[in-house]
């Protein structure tokens, strides 16, 4: 049986260009030339590269639609569903690198991802809670610094209206 090996390209960035009404003196110190009134602000910008060799690993994905039956759902880190479409991805032992959520534009409302309330994963954050609007998406990058996925902390509770979808793509290691 051949073996999946994966490989992430996370790019985190933000680049915009700033045209000041004035040349700025000093401007030279942020690496501008003298009477330049152009500032590109990029300094947070991030790329990496996540794969079963660095540091910290990227050795499984699962990228799905989950709809709403009445208006919730859970995920369940333990068995999420793979690239075939079958369930098996279990990141039991693993933490969650990377974390894109999206809410496609033809939902209805605001629709939510936050820690479970039975089993809860709270790797970004104790409180971990995400509203997106329709159309809304959002990256979270884990940098190894995410819980391990286990028996007591598994579980994403999403709420919103009716039969809503939220689209996730998780990368495990």
């Amino acid at each position: 049986m051949a073996v999946n090996t994966v490989s992430t390209a996370l790019n985190m960035a933000a680049t915009t260009t700033e045209t000041l009404g004035t040349s700025v003196a000093g401007n030279e110190a942020i690496g501008s030339a003298a009477g330049n009134n152009t500032v590109v602000h990029n300094g947070y910008n991030f790329t990496k590269i996540l794969d079963a060799g660095s540091t910290p690993p990227g050795t499984q994905v699962s990228a799905f639609a989950q709809a709403l039956t009445a208006g919730t759902a859970t995920i369940d880190l333990t068995s999420l569903p793979t690239t075939n479409g079958q369930t098996g991805f279990d990141m039991t032992g693993q933490k969650v690198q990377v974390l894109m959520v999206k809410a496609p534009s033809s939902n209805a409302n605001v629709i939510t991802i936050a820690d479970g309330a039975a089993n809860g994963y709270g790797g970004f954050g104790a409180s971990f809670l995400i509203e997106l609007q329709p159309g809304q998406q959002a990256l979270l990058y884990g940098n190894d610094a995410t819980p391990d996925v286990g028996g007591a902390a598994k579980n994403w509770d999403i709420t919103g209206t009716g039969a809503q979808v939220m689209e996730f793509h998780i990368v495990a290691g």
